[in-house]
C-alpha cells in the first residue's frame, strides 16, 4: 500500500514539474517572442 502511495506522489510531482515548465516556456515565448524575431 505504501508503494502505491509513493508512486502516486512521485507521478503527481512529475506532472506538476512538467506543467510548470510548459507554462513558463509559453509565457517566455509570449514575452520574448517579438524580441527574438526582430533581430
Amino acid at each position: 500500500m505504501q508503494l502505491v502511495v509513493t508512486l502516486l506522489v512521485v507521478a503527481a510531482a512529475a506532472a506538476t514539474l512538467v506543467q510548470t515548465y510548459r507554462v513558463g516556456d509559453s509565457g517566455a515565448r509570449a514575452a520574448w517572442g517579438s524580441v527574438a524575431s526582430s533581430r
